[in-house]
């Protein structure tokens, strides 16, 4: 059984040039902040069609990139859940002082 947060429907909608989506009868949906989403989503599906990762699957590159964007906030929904359990800020952050590292073998 599929959650309702998991449920989708693919709805035609106008993109602005100032980031505001609406949908075909005029109503606004949804903003972006700066094309954040979009330009991401967009550099993806040019790597992906660029290195031919598409070739495997035979799935059109832009469909791997919606397919990618949609697991990193998946992963992101499921981390902040995780933290909330734990009684932890959920909200994503950066720690700029202590960057991760590949770690080297000493021989």
């Amino acid at each position: 059984m599929v959650s309702e947060e998991c449920k989708r429907e693919i709805i035609k909608v106008e993109l602005q040039d100032n980031g505001i989506i609406r949908n075909m009868d005029g109503k606004i949906i949804a903003s972006l902040d700066k094309y954040t989403d979009l330009e991401f989503e967009a550099r993806l599906r040019k790597i992906i069609n660029q290195t031919c990762q598409e070739n495997d699957s035979n799935t059109p590159d832009f469909i791997l990139a919606q397919y990618m964007v949609c697991c990193l906030s998946a992963f992101t929904t499921a981390t902040q859940q995780r933290e909330t359990w734990y009684g932890r800020d959920a909200r994503p952050s950066f720690v700029a002082d202590s960057p991760l590292e590949p770690t080297t073998s000493q021989s």
